[in-house]
Formats: C-alpha cells, sequence, structure tokens
C-alpha cells in the first residue's frame, strides 16, 4: 500500500484535482485508519467531483466519527 500512496500523492502534486487520486489516497487512509487524512482526501474530493459515487456517504461517516456528533 506505500507504493500506491507514493504514486497517487505523485499524481496529486502533478494534478492535485486528480479525483480518482484523491478517492484512492482517502481509501488508504481509511483503511491503515488515519481518519483525519482520509476525511481531508474526502473533503478535496467532494469539491472537485461532488457525485463521486460513495464518497459524500464515506465523508459523512468519517465527519460523525473524527468530529463527533455536535451533541
Amino acid at each position: 500500500k506505500e507504493n500506491a500512496l507514493n504514486a497517487l500523492q505523485r499524481a496529486l502534486a502533478l494534478e492535485p484535482n486528480h479525483f480518482k487520486a484523491l478517492d484512492g489516497v482517502a481509501q488508504i487512509m481509511r483503511e491503515q485508519g488515519n481518519k483525519p487524512a482520509a476525511l481531508e482526501a474526502y473533503r478535496k474530493l467532494l469539491a472537485v467531483h461532488p457525485y463521486w459515487e460513495g464518497a459524500q456517504d464515506a465523508f459523512d461517516q468519517l465527519v460523525r466519527e473524527v468530529e463527533g456528533d455536535g451533541i
């Protein structure tokens, strides 16, 4: 996964709005338990591709897990 993550980060260095790379980073960060980084990647992904399948649901879930319910 480190090689994949490095490749995705290189792609994003060249094209910061590469939505597939953002999705890949978000998924890897989430799998590794780095929820804040995954949340940030999903935030960027939704900014450039708001209808990317599954991104909004993943983002919403991570917001609850990272930032809490606000109760």
